[in-house]
């Protein structure tokens, strides 16, 4: 299909192929005159765009990593007394039902594994017995990283315990 108009400069012609969904393809048209130095512009500038509107995190980002509870914040959390309580206070979506990770249902593990100091030590109950000044930092792996670094029996995540070594 082809279309011709005219400017004010000149005779304008369009073809128009298949060009791609974001635009990138508008250098396929076949643009006369001096429209053909704005399509050559326009590439980079939807490419400089996708570049600005990504979200990627700064270093300076104020946000807590939605994974991990660090030490300061430990040592901040007053009033915690267990780890289960450092933890509902500070992110409780590591404490949340993950749904069935198993069509068995015998086997299924919906809540996360508990590891202290890469330790296999047990279920999310056991978080009220490890008191909160033995730790140094918790970690939530989701279930592939938890299978990935810690076995297969961890489809519904692990919370990671590292505790302070003095």
């Amino acid at each position: 299909m082809r279309t011709t108009g005219r400017l004010p400069g000149g005779p304008l012609f369009f073809a128009y192929p298949r060009c791609s969904i974001s635009g990138v393809g508008i250098g396929k048209q076949a643009i006369e005159g001096r429209h053909m130095i704005a399509a050559r512009w326009l590439a980079p500038l939807v490419f400089a765009a996708q570049f600005a509107c990504s979200s990627q995190r700064l270093a300076s980002d104020p946000r807590p990593d939605p994974q991990l509870i660090t030490e300061e914040e430990v040592v901040a959390s007053l009033g915690a007394t267990t780890a289960y309580e450092l933890i509902h206070n500070l992110r409780p979506n590591f404490l949340s039902y993950r749904g069935e990770t198993s069509f068995d249902k015998r086997t299924s593990r919906p809540y996360p594994n508990v590891y202290v100091d890469d330790q296999p030590f047990g279920t999310v109950s056991i978080l009220q017995s490890i008191p909160a000044s033995d730790v140094s930092s918790i970690r939530l792996y989701r279930s592939g990283e938890a299978m990935t670094k810690y076995g297969t029996g961890n489809a519904g995540g692990v919370i990671a315990i590292s505790t302070r070594h003095e």
